[in-house]
């Protein structure tokens, strides 16, 4: 009620009573006569009034910028954005965590260390049946897996997830449907650990 009180007895340029900055309450929220742009924050979709970068909700004065180049979304950790950040995680190789993740997964998979290392390298970082490059330490379709056989126990190879559930799958239901797939077939009569022996 203090703003319309301020403005008491002024008009809007639409000849309504003024209640804010000189406008009526409708040519304010339409935003006439002060361009709107949306707030520059990560993923925030609301307008600004007279020309602010930022939204009321993110608006701030501390404001840094990520530090990877070509990249000018607003740093959230270690200078990073989040994408970025991530992305360096992913790609980090030999510090502690990940060899305590190695080590963690090739107990529970019943398989050496040393064989899913080499198999890294005979694999390059690829699934042994699509082919598509696997993330390391992330929760996607795409994350490596370890197979391994559930008679025997002995390693077979590093799959992508979607190939490691549906080679599951296909092994439990091709015995009574006689159903053969060439690519699940060729892993499993010649898998990357038997190759490197």
């Amino acid at each position: 009620m203090a703003k319309y009180e301020k403005n008491k007895g002024r008009l809007c340029t639409c000849g309504a009573k003024a209640a804010c900055k000189g406008m009526c309450l409708s040519c304010y929220s339409k935003g006439k006569g002060t361009p709107r742009t949306k707030c520059q924050h990560l993923g925030c979709e609301t307008l600004t009034y007279s020309g602010n970068a930022y939204c009321s909700k993110h608006k701030r004065t501390d404001r840094i910028r990520c530090a990877s180049e070509n990249c000018s979304f607003e740093a959230w950790k270690d200078g990073l954005c989040k994408q970025c950040f991530a992305f360096q995680e992913r790609n980090r190789t030999g510090s502690s965590s990940d060899r305590s993740r190695l080590r963690s997964r090739a107990r529970a998979a019943g398989v050496s260390v040393e064989l899913i290392e080499a198999l890294h390298k005979h694999q390059a970082n690829k699934c042994a049946i699509c082919s598509v490059e696997m993330e390391r330490g992330v929760n996607t379709q795409y994350s490596e897996c370890i197979d391994h056989c559930h008679t025997t126990g002995a390693g077979r190879g590093l799959l992508c997830r979607t190939c490691n559930h549906s080679l599951g799958l296909y092994e439990n239901f091709q015995k009574g449907c006689g159903l053969v797939i060439e690519p699940y077939e060729r892993y499993l009569t010649s898998p990357p650990a038997k190759q490197l022996t």
